[in-house]
């Protein structure tokens, strides 16, 4: 598990390192007001990505673990079935596209979205041989075709932006590098086993209904905030403002979901086998894991998003950073959320995840009504972050009930008191922003040593840790 996990966050961390490459440099070639329309355009394209993840995909991951002779059988259907999802989704909004150029009152956003109705039917497919491979446990062709993805789309998104076609540019870049992802995924998926598998469609849209709305409803709780934003705030300059606090408020997610995408296949094997106690260990490893490496990430970005914000987007985007310090640790939430979220479709507990995440949906869309007109962008962050929370806590213990396990043994106590100390270093010792990538790398450094000096770590995580800091790097 431990070398799934690790190649899959490879691939997941070119992708995040290549979004914040386009982020960069939107974010300093654009005004504020446009990086704030490519902030809306990229959240109505997230969310239709999410449908299209987490539903068809998440279906042929978890079949083609139980039937491995039958992975093309089982990605044909899936193909038909994503398809024509995404050709429904993608009509929609190329439709729709003035109507919510309109709403928004920014008809800046009608080109970028009919754009993003063609990516949304490449990305289906792009997912669906995804899909496959995860499920094949192919976990390096599957973080090769992730990396190809991660590295076309910044190179092809700077070229357009560089030839002045704007937010249009980089939907174009977009494009560009799910047409060649999807490429490359054909062709490592030519040769896996085709064993007839009875497979009806309906049986593919209903096991993939309850994914779809588990983190269809994830993905509105991460991006929604922002539609709010753009709409109660009509200063377009604080569109972009929040859109800079959210994207590296995700960090930690993205990160985090490789956990609980590698955990998906070997929990939905265990459980189906009736191995509980194998399945409590999985957990117990995935949070332990996911906490003691990303949490202090976390509180680091927290305890310096003003310098953060100041060194990558200049001094007029300073408002960011106050949302930023507290949106990093819902999506952190999030993040742990998601991985119960892959341990109850593992568990065939979908539709009970799916009532707790619409559930906090309508949570969040109430505390984003109140709190935004009252707190402004800070407002939308803090609906953002207690919604997460709340789901956390609901799914949390949920599962936890069902495998017996007590999250307090896993050890969190002393990593906890050794981040209170690591969060207040920032503040007592202040450093220009431009050292501020050595700054954390001090910080982190300082974090590992605490945690072999107090053994709260062994040589397993320490090796573990030590691979993933110099695979990223």
């Amino acid at each position: 598990m431990g070398k799934g996990i690790l190649v899959n966050l490879i691939g997941r961390s070119a992708f995040i390192v290549g979004a914040y490459i386009i982020h960069i440099y939107a974010g300093r070639k654009l005004a504020a007001g446009l990086y704030g329309t490519f902030g809306v355009v990229l959240s109505i394209l997230t969310i239709s990505y999410i449908l299209l993840e987490n539903g068809v995909r998440q279906f042929i991951s978890r079949t083609t673990v139980i039937y491995p002779g039958a992975a093309r059988s089982i990605l044909k259907k899936g193909l038909l079935v994503q398809i024509s999802l995404a050709i429904v989704i993608s009509s929609i909004i190329a439709i729709s596209s003035r109507s919510i150029a309109t709403f928004f009152q920014d008809m800046n956003l009608v080109v970028p979205l009919q754009i993003c109705a063609i990516i949304i039917v490449v990305q289906s497919i792009f997912f669906v041989y995804m899909g496959t491979l995860n499920g094949q446990r192919q976990f390096i062709k599957e973080s090769i075709v992730q990396t190809v993805y991660s590295v076309v789309r910044p190179l092809a998104v700077v070229i357009f932006v560089w030839i002045n076609m704007g937010v249009s540019g980089i939907m174009m870049g977009f494009l560009v590098a799910s047409v060649s992802a999807t490429a490359i995924g054909v062709m490592l998926t030519i040769n896996i086993p085709n064993d007839k598998l009875d497979i009806k469609i309906r049986q593919v849209i209903e096991l993939s209904i309850a994914n779809i709305l588990i983190f269809g409803s994830l993905a509105l709780l991460m991006n929604i905030d922002l539609l709010f934003v753009k709409f109660f705030i009509s200063d377009t300059s604080f569109t972009g403002f929040y859109t800079a606090a959210s994207t590296f408020s995700k960090v930690p997610y993205w990160l985090i979901f490789s956990f609980g995408s590698i955990a998906l296949p070997i929990i939905s094997s265990d459980f189906k086998n009736e191995r509980f106690e194998q399945c409590r260990a999985i957990l117990s490893k995935t949070l332990r894991y996911s906490t003691m490496i990303f949490l202090p990430i976390v509180v680091i970005i927290a305890s310096t998003s003003k310098e953060l914000i100041v060194l990558v987007y200049g001094p007029s985007y300073s408002p960011s950073y106050i949302p930023l310090s507290i949106l990093v640790f819902g999506l952190w939430f999030a993040g742990i959320m998601s991985i119960y979220a892959h341990v109850m479709i593992a568990m065939r507990k979908e539709r009970i995840m799916a009532l707790m995440s619409c559930a906090s949906i309508i949570i969040d869309i109430f505390l984003n009504i109140t709190l935004l007109p009252m707190f402004g962008i800070m407002g939308a962050a803090i609906a953002t972050s207690l919604s997460a929370l709340i789901l956390l806590i609901m799914s949390g213990w949920y599962v936890n009930s069902i495998l017996g396990l007590n999250v307090g043994q896993i050890g969190f106590t002393k990593t906890i008191i050794i981040l209170i100390f690591i969060s207040l270093a920032p503040h007592i010792l202040t450093v220009p922003p431009i050292f501020l990538p050595l700054e954390y790398a001090v910080l982190y450094g300082f974090y590992i040593l605490a945690l072999v000096i107090t053994h709260e770590i062994g040589m397993e995580e320490l090796i573990l840790i030590r691979e993933i800091v110099v695979k990223q790097a």
